[in-house]
């Protein structure tokens, strides 16, 4: 919900990319970028994204603002 729309299409790659690879290009670095609020506005944020695996083999993934 947070994600502007033009930026989305290119979120959906990096996720596919990173189960086809297991290679993280965004995972665990910290990140100033644009998110929308409530009324649609974008505001910058930084983010660091962190994976955390579990024990039925799923992955989860948490995004700190």
């Amino acid at each position: 919900m947070i994600i502007p729309r033009p930026i989305a299409k290119a979120h959906d790659k990096l996720i596919q990319r990173y189960f086809e690879t297991a290679k993280p290009t965004v995972i665990e670095i910290k990140r100033q970028l644009l998110a929308a609020n409530k009324d649609g506005y974008l505001r910058e944020i930084e983010l660091i994204v962190k994976v955390f695996p579990q024990v039925d083999d799923r992955i989860v993934f948490v995004g700190f603002i």
